[in-house]
């Protein structure tokens, strides 16, 4: 971290002291900044240091000596990339060169050895050990994550998620809260199409589980029915309209639906008040 100090006859002061507009202690006495430099770690004076208007002190963190070394490094590595890159379009050119005095087959076998030595470096391993349980499992036992397998297995990552969902249960419980209330009409048409792309599947799977448990599938429909009796929900006053008219539920306006539940508790607290 760069620090300042003050440097005066009577030694080192705080920078609590300094004015850094005028470089002059509160009380009058002249002073000098020192900075210290990022690079080096050694304290110099302002006029070490290139001007920066919006560094601190109107100067760069590092110093000009550290700055100059560093851009002669940035240099000549350029120079070196530079370098490798003419020899490598030289070295193409000569071997380009060679291969014209080559017959049509030598070609043939030297690109198919060159497409082998790509395609066993790009090949996966069959197994590999995890990074988390350190245990050696295949290649398939690690999952996808952005295009790319992770270094631990499921079953490590399936515990470091388990874990991190116990540790942050209230901040999990709180996100999911904001989420739907900010996404609802998001969530609802996910909902939609899924269950448009998925209904064959589960009306399938709801009939198999009904012949499988035909006991426990008319205890929950008797339950749910004296459940939708009790609370007068809009399907069983709906139901209770299309007995009496003849008439397809789903023709039936919902204004009528409400009135005739305003009816029916009524009828129900009438009755109720007749009862001794």
């Amino acid at each position: 971290m760069a620090c300042e100090v003050l440097r005066s006859e009577s030694g080192a002061q705080p920078r609590g002291d300094v004015s850094t507009q005028a470089n002059v202690c509160l009380d009058g006495s002249m002073t000098e900044v020192m900075k210290t430099c990022t690079k080096c770690g050694v304290a110099k004076g302002l006029e070490c240091f290139s001007n920066y208007s919006r560094g601190k002190f109107g100067v760069l963190a590092r110093c000009k000596q550290c700055a100059r070394v560093e851009k002669s490094l940035a240099q000549k590595n350029w120079v070196a990339n530079l370098s490798f890159r003419y020899v490598a379009q030289l070295e193409g050119r000569r071997l380009c060169i060679e291969w014209q005095d080559v017959s049509a087959d030598q070609v043939d076998a030297r690109r198919a050895q060159i497409m082998q030595k790509r395609t066993e470096a790009i090949t996966p391993p069959d197994e590999r050990p995890c990074s988390g349980c350190g245990v050696t499992l295949p290649i398939s036992a690690f999952p996808f994550h952005s295009g790319r397998r992770l270094k631990k297995c499921a079953a490590c990552v399936a515990a470091r998620n388990k874990k991190y969902r116990e540790q942050h249960a209230a901040d999990i419980a709180r996100w999911r809260v904001g989420y739907k209330a900010a996404n609802v009409d998001r969530i609802a048409a996910v909902r939609r199409k899924y269950w448009i792309s998925h209904r064959n599947r589960y009306y399938e799977n709801h009939s198999k589980w009904i012949a499988r448990n035909p006991d426990r599938f008319r205890e929950i429909r008797q339950r749910v029915h004296q459940k939708e009796v009790a609370e007068l929900s809009e399907s069983y006053v709906r139901g209770q309209l299309a007995k009496q008219t003849s008439a397809n539920r789903a023709d039936i306006p919902t204004s009528l639906v409400q009135l005739t539940t305003i009816n029916l508790k009524i009828r129900r607290l009438l009755r109720q008040r007749k009862e001794p």
